[in-house]
């Protein structure tokens, strides 16, 4: 495969799946880094599986228009520091051993970001210079607590996830009602309580999804708050606890608010991506 992809000079869009395995030679490495180094016209970049290291990863410099980039491999992101990212938008990072990311500092252009994996709270840090970033998604992030919510200063962020093994309080996710301008929230396995989902409901009225799930019972004085919501079309919770009347008038509510957002939206074809 290689020797082909050497040969395809205006590339502007490479998606390798589960190529750099535990077979790979340096010899195989280095053709890799030979590929890449020629590909200066790439503008999207799919890494998924296989076992990809920083210095693989460094001839992209040459790629000075690159829009988006995902990696699912275990880098470090020390490879970032060499990239021409000024027109970056979308990043995508699977790892659990990211160490510095300040070269995110700068980007931005970035729109879209996803972490996930990440066990230290230092990588995170530059993603809060990233002031216009309209999605962030951080999964299974173990540094994702109240202390990293506090320093969001996002004015135009739409969606936004903080799920897994984050560790955030009922003081981080009353912080999360002030971002007024979300659409999308994923807070699965987080422990929110049902005065905060009255919150949300309350402060968050362009929120159109919410997903809750292993995140607690919401009472029903919760649910009425939802049920008066006008944006809410997909509400996913633990719902033990709420008679089937409740859900059903629920589910109904739903499914009103997306026919009228349907019949709003039916002459627009712009999409707003916000998951994996």
């Amino acid at each position: 495969m290689l020797p082909y992809l050497a040969e395809l000079k205006k590339l502007e869009t490479l998606q390798v799946v589960g190529m750099a395995d535990g077979t790979w030679t340096e010899a195989k490495a280095m053709e890799w880094q030979g590929v890449l180094s020629g590909q200066t016209r790439l503008r999207h970049v799919y890494l998924f599986g296989g076992q990809f290291k920083d210095a693989w990863l460094s001839p992209l410099a040459g790629a000075t228009g690159l829009k988006a980039l995902h990696v699912n491999s275990g880098v470090t992101g020390s490879f970032l520091s060499g990239l021409q990212l000024s027109k970056l938008e979308e990043l995508d990072l699977t790892s659990g051993s990211l160490g510095n990311l300040d070269a995110l500092a700068g980007c931005q252009a970035l729109r879209r970001v996803r972490i996930c994996a990440c066990k230290q709270q230092e990588p995170l840090q530059p993603l809060l210079q990233l002031t216009r970033l309209e999605v962030l998604l951080l999964n299974n992030c173990d540094a994702a607590d109240d202390s990293l919510v506090e320093g969001f200063k996002f004015t135009k962020l739409r969606a936004l996830e903080i799920s897994g093994r984050a560790k955030l309080t009922e003081a981080g996710l009353t912080r999360i009602a002030k971002f007024d301008t979300l659409l999308s929230l994923d807070l699965a396995c987080q422990s929110v309580s049902s005065d905060v989902l009255i919150m949300y409901a309350e402060q968050l009225k362009q929120l159109a999804a919410i997903d809750l799930f292993q995140s607690g019972k919401p009472g029903e004085a919760a649910i009425d708050a939802w049920l008066k919501h006008a944006a809410i079309r997909s509400f996913r919770f633990d719902s033990g606890g709420i008679s089937k009347a409740k859900l059903s008038e629920l589910y109904r509510h739903l499914n009103d608010n997306d026919r009228k957002w349907s019949e709003r939206n039916k002459d627009k074809t712009k999409t707003f991506k916000v998951g994996r």
